[in-house]
């Protein structure tokens, strides 16, 4: 059985405005799916268009939008910032561990960098995570899925991590806020 296809047009702002073909040659249409996913990642940003396309609903949790400078070193974030959280008096502990202690950043000469999360001080839920250094871009996908997810720190510190990676540095930092955590021992 052939899937039917779909294609969208998109109007001069980059905006989707209507589904101008259907039908089922492959040659010339794009599947569903495709089409969906091709929306849904060009306006992440916006009201997920693309589920409502299907029938769903959508919406955007704009705290988990990652924000991603492709310089070197590579800069990347999501969540809030230090200073939002000490604008909105959230009580917060902080976990920081350099590149330089990785195994893997040591090895392929990325020492540079460091990475900093911020956590509730109470429940250990992830406010922001900030990453400078190499492979920057690729690890804050992980703290994409921890802030949408409301994941605390531990959960991250406990998450084992392949060794050796870049992403160590991020399971350090995380490990690295039980010592301000009231759970502490």
């Amino acid at each position: 059985m052939m899937d039917c296809f779909w294609l969208a047009a998109l109007d001069d702002d980059n905006e989707p405005h209507k589904i101008i073909g259907s039908g089922c040659h492959k040659d010339r249409l794009r599947p569903q799916s495709e089409v969906l996913s091709l929306l849904n990642h060009r306006f992440s940003g916006k009201k997920s268009c693309s589920l409502n396309l299907s029938g769903l609903p959508g919406e955007v949790n704009y705290d988990a939008i990652p924000s991603i400078i492709y310089t070197w070193p590579e800069v990347a974030s999501v969540g809030l910032t230090e200073e939002q959280v000490k604008e909105r008096d959230i009580p917060y502990c902080v976990g920081t561990y350099p590149f330089a202690g990785a195994g893997r950043a040591r090895c392929m000469g990325g020492k540079d960098g460091v990475v900093k999360i911020l956590a509730h001080a109470k429940t250990g839920r992830i406010l922001g995570v900030h990453i400078l250094g190499p492979r920057a871009s690729d690890m804050i996908a992980e703290c994409v899925l921890a802030v949408e997810f409301g994941a605390s720190s531990e959960d991250i510190a406990r998450t084992v991590h392949g060794h050796p990676t870049f992403a160590e540095a991020l399971q350090e930092a995380a490990m690295a806020i039980r010592k301000c955590s009231i759970y502490a021992s």
